[in-house]
């Protein structure tokens, strides 16, 4: 408005005005240019930065699951110091769906797998295709039904078996259903919707999971998850 206003003020004005007007057109001009361009390099930085301190987080999760698994009593010390950090980096962002699944990783590995799908869930609101959290949430209902099974199982539990069971055969398919999704996963989850099977008793359920290892043999022959059902199919 001012410029406009300016360029109709001078119109009928001396050449000299004109000029002038143009030439606080140019420097309106560059320093728009100038702003966006500084703007769009501080917010760069600012993604770059977020972005290292994930994978600074992700890595010390890893390291927590690796104390813990060798019986290295600092897992928990460790496991207290990135939930913290993950906790501000959810703050600070809280459209990352992978800061989110880490968070669910430190529940896990806490002992509270319920607490784990929860923040799970999270992560895949922000992102329905994210295959690590969908594989996640089906892993945590699994292993909540394994614990029941071997630590307190009652007919009072047999619903709840049942619907872990559902759960995790639900967001296992989803994930098989992501577009691109790398052989390798696809083979790993047909392996875990077998080993999802066999817990129950029925010999419906564990001819599906046959069924399953099968598909895990033969979707990648030579991975590790095929080397694996194989070895499930001679043994059962």
């Amino acid at each position: 408005m001012c410029l406009v206003y300016e360029l109709k003020k001078t119109a009928g004005g001396t050449l000299m005005d004109r000029k002038a007007l143009a030439v606080r057109r140019v420097a309106a001009v560059f320093f728009m240019i100038f702003f966006f361009a500084f703007s769009g390099l501080a917010l760069a930085e600012v993604a770059g930065d977020f972005s290292q301190r994930l994978t600074a987080a992700r890595e010390k999760v890893d390291r927590v699951a690796e104390y813990k698994l060798k019986g290295d009593p600092s897992w928990e010390k460790d496991l207290k110091a990135v939930y913290g950090e993950l906790l501000g980096l959810i703050k600070e962002n809280r459209q990352s769906a992978e800061a989110y699944y880490l968070t669910a990783r430190c529940y896990y590995y806490n002992g509270s797998p319920r607490k784990a799908i929860k923040a799970a869930k999270n992560a895949i609101k922000i992102d329905a295709s994210y295959v690590d959290g969908l594989v996640f949430i089906g892993d945590m209902h699994a292993e909540i039904i394994k614990n029941i099974i071997k630590n307190d199982f009652s007919t009072n539990l047999e619903g709840s078996i049942h619907s872990d069971s559902r759960d995790a055969t639900k967001v296992y398919e989803m994930a098989l259903k992501v577009v691109g999704l790398s052989k390798e996963a696809e083979a790993n989850i047909y392996l875990k919707l077998g080993d999802l099977n066999i817990l129950h008793e029925s010999p419906q359920r564990k001819n599906a999971a046959r069924a399953f290892w099968q598909k895990a043999a033969e979707t990648l022959p030579e991975g590790v998850a095929a080397k694996s059902a194989v070895e499930r199919l001679n043994k059962k």
